[in-house]
Order: structure tokens, then C-alpha cells, then sequence
């Protein structure tokens, strides 16, 4: 995010798991004008990435505001059951899946707004939807639904009224000039580096060659939307120790088909044009959800948690519908109802969030923050004032002390680099013959004494144990490390930073079951959510 306003800008998005970047660097500079004035400090890349979901809900309310008031309560209930199915850390972490979220929400009723009477909301489509599927490419398909159906739905209009829409060449116009615009820094990126990273995006979807979940997990896990109390109304996200989205059972599909049946038959009772729409709308884009989790690699939930604020979606616009068919036997109630509603969910909703935000703030820290200001107040006077320092990682990748080591370098005015391009930017990626000095994120403190033994030079040390179970732990997996290799074990070494280590190596002959045992004591007072590690130096 630092780069994107130097020399080097970002022209990707953030990685991931699959090899690629996501498509493109929207999020990335939209929250550096935020961060950038503050020199980029963490806090301020925070606050930026919070700001840009307050426009996104700001924006939301303006334009379903200028509509009607039934629309802007419309889209209250939908933004509030949204940020109510997430975490706190939708505002602590500017994550690419929390930062879209929002503006997904904003998309959805754009797209209404379009496709019923407002068809130069088109440019702001375009401007949103950019941003959102460079941000995260799992929106895609989505994001295409609603243009297809907004653009669909113009087109239907102007038959009818058997005239173009006003300014429709201007709307034309603007709309392809702002994907163009905001297209331009993955365009220079695909052309510098052929077929680029949105080649390699376009590739792994089109060839289809990676594993994926299928129909029936798929409609499973969108069937999870639509039990008894969601995620969406207060409930779970139900997930196993992966992280993989458990899934409902496919017969809570009913609900939603009955409540588009029941709008759509009260629409038509009503003979209410728009509100027809907005349920088929809503209709359409679970279809395509189905399709977009059916072709996924696996089912982790964070990845597609843009489920939650479709079912909302669909759930406010069916519901809406149904209870405007009562209000010509009772009009005062059903207003007066539907007013309380609103309220209630909107209090409800905002109320619960703003709560665990406060009482996750006032205790919560990232993962290795701790530890990460304290390498960095050791390595205070170590860093080199010219040259640069090459930084590798040694263990673990994720969760990791690696990057947050790398950031604070970075930020800091250290010419630090890193062996690989992919995360850090090809301008800081070096080979480790150049002759920098290099330096040694030791993830698993049982691998650091072997280096010192080889003249590595220790230049932080983080753990939480004292000074006396430090010495101990790393002379019992010295210990255990002999014993292991000696007997031919060599890759149950891995394992000596475990807190299961007396579980994954009893058995195995030629160890000591009191050093196995002590050793994972001492490894579960490290604890999950710290480390015992460090960063050595050595020769290039």
C-alpha cells in the first residue's frame, strides 16, 4: 500500500492462495490517500480503509435517499444485517475481503436503481464495481449480473417507450470512460509483464483445471443462509477447525424460493413494476451464487462471505413486497409496522456491532504484534544506515512474524528485500548471491541454535518464557533433534515447536518421554498466539 503513490506503484492487488494477485490495486491507493498524509502508519491504513466503507454507506444512503424512503429503509436493513453477520475486525483489518463488503451492498441497490428508471447510475456501477472486483475477484461473476440485468432492464424500457433513454450516449460514454480509467493500472501490468497477473486470473477460472466444491456442496453451503437464525440475524458462521464452511442441509433452499414465489405473486396482485424487479433481481444473483461457489477450490468461509448481504438482499426484497401487498386493507398498521421494524433492525444490528468493535478493541491485538514491536526495539541500532538487508523466513508461513518484520523494516527507511516478488513487489526482490547482508526470520526457535553453531549472529530473540525456560526448551529440542535424526526421523523435526509434540513423537523409539513431555509444556506456554523465535544474521 506504501507504494502506491512512488516509483513503483501497485498495479495488482493483494495475493493469493492460488498463485495470483487479485486483479487490481484499487483498494490499495484509495487508502493510501488516507494513510499516505500520516506516512503510512498502521493505524492510518486502518482509519483509511474504515473511511472508504463509510463512504460506501454514506454514498448508499444519499442515493436511496434521493429515490424514496422506503428504498432507503430498504437498503438500512440490509446494510445493518450485513455488518451484523461479520466480526469486529470488518474495521480493524483492512482486509480485500472486508473493505468490498460495503460497497457490494452499494452495488446491489445501484443496480436496482438502474434497472428502474435511473439508468445513468451505470457510471457509478462502473466506479464501484471496479473497485470491488479488483479488490476481490470472487465478486466477479456477481458484479456481472447486475450489469447484464440493469443494462437488460433499460433496453426493455426503451422498447416500451419506444425512445432511448435520456443522455444514454453521455451515460454510454462516462460509463466506459470510468472503467477505462480505473482499468488503466492492470492494463500497463498485463502489457509489461505478458499475459500478466489478470492472464493468470483469466486462466485458472477458464481452464477450469483446479479442484472444485460442485453442486452439492455448493448449494449446501448457500442452504446455510437460510436456516433458523443465520448469520445474517445473530447466528454462527458454522465452520470446521479449517475453516471450511460446514454447509446446511439443501431443504432450507425452500425459504428462499418461497419468498420470491410469494413476492413475485404479490407484485403482480399490486402490479408494483419495481418491486417485481428487485426481487428477480435478487432471484438472479443467488443463482449465479451457486454457480460462483460450485466452481471455488475450497470452501473456506471468509473467502465468499459476501453470502450473508445477498441473503439479506433478497430477504428484505421479498419480505418488502409481501408486506406491501397488506397495505390497501391496512395501509396505517402496515406502515407504522414496518417503520418499528426497521428501527428495531437497524438499532439492533448497528448496536450489537459497535459493541463487540469497542469490547474486541479495548484487549484484541493482531497476530505477532506484540512480538513484532519487540524485534523491532531490538533490532533499533542494528539496521544497517546503508545497503541493503535481504530478510527470508525460516518456519512457519501463516500465521507468520515474517511480513510484519519485513512492513516495520520498510517503513522504518531500511532497503529491505525479500527473495520472492510475489507479495512485496518485484522492486524489492533480490537473489541471495548479490552480496546483501541477510537476515534470518526464525519462525521455530528450535532451529536457531544449529545456525549459531554455523556463525549465525542472534539479532532479536522474542518469547514469552523467562530467561531460565528459554535455556531449558532449547536444550531439550537440541536434545530431542539428535535423538530424532540419529534414529532416522528426520522430518518429525518439524514438529519440536508443537504443542502436540508429545502426542505427534510418542512412540518413537530412542526418546525420553519426560523430555517429549516437558518439551511440549513448555511449547504450550508459548502459546498459539506468540512465538518462541527470532532474527539471526548470516553470511550471505
Amino acid at each position: 500500500m506504501r507504494d502506491a503513490f512512488t516509483a513503483h506503484p501497485s498495479l495488482t492487488g493483494l495475493y493469493s492462495r492460488p498463485g495470483w494477485n487479485h486483479p487490481g490495486p484499487a483498494m490499495f491507493w484509495l487508502t493510501g490517500l488516507f494513510a499516505w498524509p500520516f506516512r503510512n502508519d498502521a493505524w492510518a491504513t486502518r482509519v483509511g480503509a474504515s473511511m472508504l466503507q463509510l463512504i460506501a454507506v454514506g454514498w448508499l444512503a444519499w442515493v436511496t435517499w434521493r429515490r424514496e424512503t422506503a428504498l432507503f429503509l430498504a437498503a438500512a436493513v440490509v446494510t445493518s444485517l450485513t455488518y451484523l453477520s461479520v466480526g469486529p475486525d470488518l474495521f480493524r483489518q483492512p482486509w480485500n475481503l472486508n473493505v468490498p463488503l460495503p460497497f457490494f451492498v452499494l452495488f446491489l441497490f445501484l443496480a436496482h436503481l438502474a434497472a428502474t428508471g435511473s439508468p445513468r447510475q451505470l457510471i457509478a456501477m462502473a466506479a464501484v464495481a471496479s473497485l470491488v472486483a479488483q479488490t476481490h475477484v470472487g465478486y466477479a461473476s456477481l458484479l456481472a449480473v447486475g450489469f447484464v440485468w440493469a443494462i437488460g432492464m433499460v433496453v426493455v424500457d426503451a422498447r416500451r417507450a419506444r425512445r432511448a433513454p435520456q443522455g444514454w450516449r453521455s451515460t454510454v460514454v462516462l460509463t466506459a470512460l470510468v472503467l477505462v480509467v480505473l482499468w488503466v493500472p492492470v492494463g500497463v501490468e498485463v502489457v509489461a509483464n505478458w499475459p500478466g497477473n489478470l492472464g493468470k486470473v483469466v486462466s485458472y477460472f477458464a481452464l477450469g483445471e483446479h479442484p472444485v466444491l460442485g453442486w452439492d456442496r455448493a448449494l449446501r453451503v448457500v442452504a446455510e443462509e437460510f436456516r433458523p437464525v443465520p448469520v445474517w440475524l445473530g447466528g454462527g458462521d458454522r465452520t470446521d477447525l479449517l475453516g471450511h464452511a460446514v454447509g446446511a442441509s439443501m431443504a432450507w433452499l425452500a425459504v428462499p424460493v418461497a419468498l420470491i414465489a410469494l413476492a413475485v405473486i404479490a407484485n403482480r396482485h399490486r402490479g408494483r413494476v419495481e418491486n417485481q424487479r428487485m426481487v428477480l433481481f435478487a432471484a438472479a444473483e443467488l443463482a449465479m451464487a451457486l454457480v460462483a461457489v460450485s466452481r471455488v477450490d475450497e470452501p473456506l468461509a471468509y473467502t465468499f462471505q459476501w453470502r450473508a448481504a445477498l441473503a439479506a438482499f433478497l430477504f428484505v426484497a421479498c419480505l418488502w413486497s409481501i408486506w406491501a401487498a397488506f397495505e390497501v386493507a391496512f395501509p396505517g398498521l402496515v406502515r407504522r409496522g414496518a417503520v418499528i421494524g426497521v428501527i428495531a433492525v437497524v438499532a439492533w444490528g448497528c448496536g450489537v456491532r459497535s459493541f463487540s468493535v469497542v469490547a474486541y478493541s479495548t484487549e484484541r491485538r493482531e497476530p505477532f504484534e506484540n512480538e513484532v514491536g519487540e524485534v523491532m526495539r531490538q533490532l533499533a541500532g542494528r539496521t544497517p544506515r546503508s545497503g541493503s538487508v535481504l530478510v527470508e523466513p525460516v518456519g512457519d508461513v501463516l500465521p507468520t512474524l515474517f511480513p510484519g518484520v519485513v512492513d516495520e523494516l520498510d517503513r522504518a527507511g531500511v532497503a529491505v528485500k525479500v527473495g520472492s516478488a510475489r507479495v512485496f513487489g518485484a522492486h524489492r526482490a533480490v537473489a541471495r548471491d548479490t552480496g546483501v547482508r541477510r537476515w534470518l526470520v526464525m519462525e521455530r526457535g528450535s532451529l536457531v541454535s544449529s545456525y549459531v553453531r554455523d556463525g549465525a549472529q542472534v539479532l532479536a530473540w522474542v518469547s514469552p518464557l523467562s530467561q531460565a525456560e528459554d535455556r531449558e526448551l532449547t536444550r531439550l529440542q537440541d536434545q530431542l533433534r539428535r535423538q530424532l535424526v540419529a534414529g532416522g526421523h528426520d522430518a518429525m523435526t518439524e514438529w519440536l515447536d508443537s504443542q502436540s509434540v508429545a502426542f505427534l513423537l510418542a512412540g518413537i523409539p530412542g526418546l525420553d518421554p519426560l523430555v517429549v513431555r516437558r518439551a511440549g509444556e513448555l511449547n504450550a506456554k508459548v502459546g498459539p498466539n506468540s512465538c518462541h523465535c527470532a532474527v539471526v544474521e548470516v553470511q550471505s
